[in-house]
């Protein structure tokens, strides 16, 4: 469990070199760049024009990829659902990159790309407006007028078509009209009166809800205008073809598109950590801050140059240094569930390590049957070979499977109670059987508090570890301490019925009465340390939450037992129970595997953040962004690496 350290440095060069230390930095991926303070900026930073057209060109080069790549990838076979839940990235070299970039004209490629994807834009804009007159011409189709005349008249008298519901038709006996056709929810008609009447007439319509229609822009019968639409729809649907065609062509090259992206992406990369330095008409100078191990190599690139210098530097007043974490092998997967809470402050401690087998252990009770935990290990394994990108997740998720085992094996859970449906395995079952909980369930609530219980313990001291790097002996004796000495003392007072341990208990509480807050007022200080004091009912609450494991586990041995005992009632169905007794068996611990092991991994998640972190965890930490060859789709590996 670690926060690397790291130190702050403060580089200079002359702009003649600019650009090459900066790809040597960026191939470095060691330095991570931070931004000048306004003050610095202000007085020396000379405004370029050309730098900041470049980092224009740049974003909206970027931005027209993205479009033509989210366009093209339409045309490419989707990736299946688990893989669209996770970020994946092939890796590539620099090189390769490199060199794909320059076989390209892309200007050229671009224009053509833009006026195909413009074409295509206007087409279906223009399609879906014609099938849009398709529809509202269609009922119209026998009307024997044309649409200029209608919308005209014939001398006085004037014409009205619109629709109104079936049910209101006969509210239309008292007006001329005729029906020219019928779906399912309206009747289409046509209403022909004196232009005399007419405002009578709408007034009437406005009753009745009928709804009035427009043929403006339209010269010919509805007839002939449906034919010159359905002509023209065949006409653009074949243009649409051929430039479908076009880009599915493109499209079987979208890793190239993918790879000019990320390429571009990085440039315009380079250039923003430009801007976040500070320009003279000269010199370059930026700050950054890299890992203290680091330090040598950074060092080594920064002689390399002829103008260019590295100094250490302090950080400013306030300034909090990036976090950059690192833990071994087992619980390295555990970071990302502590980076969902946050990062640790550069004062705290990391508490990945320390989560990680509580995690594990409390995921397993929550599961409590060891058949599951078999089944959530191969898939595990099955998923991380095929979705790389979400290994920590599944390497989480293998390690709460093989922890399920032990906690499975120990409450008798294997696919529920399956000794009921295989009488034979009950014997191997009893082998590792240390309690059932659905008949011995305090002996589980025992287990579960006592789990509980130890975590609080860990938590405090973690607290008073901190407070005393920090500084701060004095307020975690009197605090964290002294609650531990409380939770560990008077319970087993208590139960021993000593009273001289009782005594010692009620000495820790005064300590907290007395000591634990900070105030030169006498009276203030006991009234904070009361205070302090009956906080500690906060506590119990927090050891009551672990009750949850308990809970968990049962409901899961009893999701799994109905399972059972539906697979035993249908199979005792002739012949029919062959079949449907194994689906629902199958079926049935598939959903269970699934909603228990989501139940399980929430909670377990909670108790971290909600009871266990609260004890000594601020987070707050802004991660250390390492400035490197990073792109959306690949992984650039340069020779440095």
């Amino acid at each position: 469990m670690a926060i690397i350290p790291v130190e702050k440095v403060y580089i200079t060069f002359h702009k003649s070199e600019k650009d090459a230390i900066l790809e040597k930095l960026q191939d470095s991926g060691i330095l991570h760049v931070s931004e000048m303070g306004e003050d610095v900026r202000n007085e020396f930073d000379v405004y370029d024009v050309e730098e900041e057209k470049l980092e224009r060109g740049l974003e909206e080069r970027v931005k027209n990829l993205e479009r033509i790549i989210s366009i093209l990838e339409k045309y490419v076979e989707p990736v299946g659902f688990l893989e669209s839940l996770f970020e994946r990235k092939e890796e590539i070299s620099k090189r390769e990159l490199l060199g794909t970039v320059s076989s390209i004209n892309v200007d050229e490629l671009l224009e053509e790309l833009n006026a195909l994807v413009q074409d295509s834009v206007f087409l279906d804009t223009r399609l879906k407006n014609l099938y849009t007159q398709l529809e509202f011409l269609s009922p119209w189709s026998s009307l024997d007028i044309s649409l200029e005349t209608f919308m005209k008249g014939y001398g006085r008298i004037k014409f009205i078509a619109g629709k109104l519901q079936s049910r209101s038709v006969e509210d239309l006996k008292d007006i001329p009209y005729e029906k020219i056709s019928e779906d399912a929810k309206y009747v289409y008609v046509i209403i022909a009166a004196f232009e005399n009447e007419m405002e009578d007439i709408r007034k009437r319509l406005v009753e009745i809800e009928f709804e009035q229609v427009e043929f403006h822009g339209y010269k010919f019968t509805p007839r002939d205008e449906l034919a010159l639409i359905e002509k023209e729809i065949e006409v653009l649907e074949n243009e649409k073809k051929a430039i479908d065609r076009i880009l599915k062509d493109h499209a079987e090259k979208l890793n190239v598109y993918r790879m000019l992206h990320d390429y571009y992406l990085s440039i315009l990369t380079r250039e923003l950590v430009d801007a976040k330095g500070v320009e003279t008409r000269s010199a370059t100078f930026i700050t950054g801050w890299v890992e203290k191990r680091n330090i040598g190599k950074l060092e080594s690139i920064i002689s390399s140059f002829e103008t260019a210098s590295l100094e250490k530097i302090q950080p400013e007043e306030g300034e909090e240094p990036p976090i950059y974490l690192e833990n071994k092998k087992l619980a390295w997967p555990f970071e990302t569930l502590v980076r969902l809470y946050g990062l640790p402050n550069y004062r705290e401690i990391d508490p990945t390590a320390l989560m990680a087998p509580f995690f594990t252990v409390f995921f397993a009770l929550c599961l409590t049957d060891a058949g599951y935990g078999i089944v959530l290990m191969l898939l595990s394994l099955y998923l991380m070979k095929k979705i790389k990108a979400g290994y920590d997740l599944f390497w989480t998720l293998f390690l709460g499977g093989f922890a399920t085992i032990f906690a499975g094996a120990i409450t008798g859970g294997w696919f529920g109670d399956i000794q009921n449906l295989w009488a034979g395995f009950n014997v191997f079952r009893n082998k590792f059987l240390l309690f059932d909980p659905m008949n011995e369930p305090m002996k589980f609530f025992a287990l579960a508090l006592a789990l509980g219980y130890l975590q609080i313990i860990v938590g405090l001291f973690v607290g008073f570890y901190k407070k005393l790097i920090n500084g701060e002996f004095l307020d975690g004796l009197f605090n964290e301490i002294a609650w531990i000495g409380i939770l560990i003392v008077l319970p087993l007072g208590v139960y021993l019925k000593n009273p001289v341990l009782n005594y010692i208990a009620f000495g820790f509480a005064a300590l907290i009465l007395l000591f634990s807050a900070n105030s030169k007022n006498p009276l203030v200080r006991v009234l904070k340390g009361a205070y302090n004091l009956y906080g500690g009912i906060g506590l119990i609450g927090d050891l009551l939450s672990y009750v949850r494991l308990m809970a968990l586990g049962i409901v899961t041995a009893g999701i799994a037992m109905a399972v059972n005992i539906l697979t035993k009632l249908v199979f005792g169905i002739p012949y029919l129970g062959y079949i449907l007794a194994p689906l629902i068996f199958i079926g049935g611990h598939a959903f269970s595997v699934f909603v228990n092991v989501m139940g399980a991994f929430v909670h377990s998640l909670r108790l971290q953040y909600v009871e266990f972190f609260n004890k000594f965890y601020e987070n707050g930490g802004k991660p250390f962004i390492p400035f490197e060859w990073k792109g959306k789709y690949y992984r650039v590996k340069t020779q440095e690496e």
